[in-house]
């Protein structure tokens, strides 16, 4: 295992809590304290833990260090961020170096043990997402038209702007307005692709999607073989597959929805969260947009 230092993992710990700040940031505060995830806890619950397990990690580096009473559960990720905060500014002092033991009669690494909390906040935000598009947050109706929304919001976004603006203005690193519609469109035909053959799709259905190296790299090759189409062929596309999409989840039986199936990339899911967070894509990219909107007019 290579040495980490103490910085690059206090970097790792924030990122992890990052992530999983944003996919909390999907629920409402009642669905915190009250949500029933697959495993019969609350989100809240679920923070109440990491953040626990956090303090018992701060005191096997300073052990006579005490953590503070265990928070309520609607300021649970009040709790969590302070825990994890804590353990960030302990852990980057420079003079703790990574690879030092965290006691006397133990194997374990101060690295290892980070590295145990950096993936323990990482499958929580796993969790939590697979709880924000299940059927246990999510009806048929109300999941309906929030796919309905994501797309309308995406669509809207572009009203009044020229096609010159469109593929001239940057508004995702070097993608143009005409590029970020077209990485949609490119992972739109994904879904309806996984959807076809739901819930087993065979790979060499999704290979395009699935090409070995960063992700970068393959929206890239993704983005060159969609690079002939001209603004009416990339908006005819999104709202093909839009209806196409919203088709198939009218159609889809409730058990359909709560059933687990490939997600592809080595994930499996709900039908209901593979609909759910290909409309958060939508809603990711469409937000980049009015975000550019508003810093125009300002």
């Amino acid at each position: 295992m290579d040495s980490l230092s103490g910085v690059e993992l206090a970097r790792q710990l924030q990122n992890s809590f990052d992530r999983l700040r944003r996919t909390l940031s999907e629920l409402e505060p009642a669905e915190i304290t009250a949500g029933n995830m697959a495993d019969g806890i609350t989100p809240a619950q679920e923070l109440l833990s990491l953040a626990r397990d956090d303090w018992a990690c701060v005191e096997q580096i300073v052990p006579r260090l005490q953590s503070p009473p265990a928070p309520k559960a609607e300021d649970a990720l009040w709790g969590l961020q302070t825990a994890r905060m804590f353990l960030c500014n302990l852990v980057s002092r420079d003079h703790m170096p990574a690879q030092a033991f965290t006691s006397d009669d133990s194997r374990e690494t101060l690295q290892t043990l980070l590295q145990g909390r950096i993936q323990a906040a990482q499958a929580a935000a796993n969790r939590l997402a697979l709880f924000c598009g299940s059927t246990r947050r999510w009806g048929r109706e109300p999941l309906r038209t929030f796919v309905i929304e994501q797309h309308h919001n995406l669509m809207a976004s572009i009203g009044g702007i020229t096609e010159g603006t469109l593929l001239s203005e940057r508004v995702c690193g070097k993608w143009s307005i005409r590029d970020l519609l077209c990485h949609v469109l490119a992972w739109n035909e994904y879904e309806h692709a996984i959807l076809q053959e739901w819930p087993s799709p065979r790979p060499e259905t999704i290979r395009r999607w699935m090409a070995a190296g960063a992700i970068d790299a393959i929206n890239d090759q993704l983005m060159a073989e969609r690079a002939a189409l001209d603004m009416i062929g990339v908006a005819d596309g999104l709202m093909t597959y839009h209806r196409r999409i919203v088709r198939a989840l009218t159609h889809a039986t409730d058990a359909a929805l709560a059933g687990a199936g490939d997600l592809g990339w080595g994930e499996t899911g709900e039908l209901s969260y593979f609909f759910y967070t290909m409309a958060v894509h939508e809603a990711e990219h469409a937000e980049e947009i009015w975000r550019w909107r508003a810093e125009l007019a300002s």
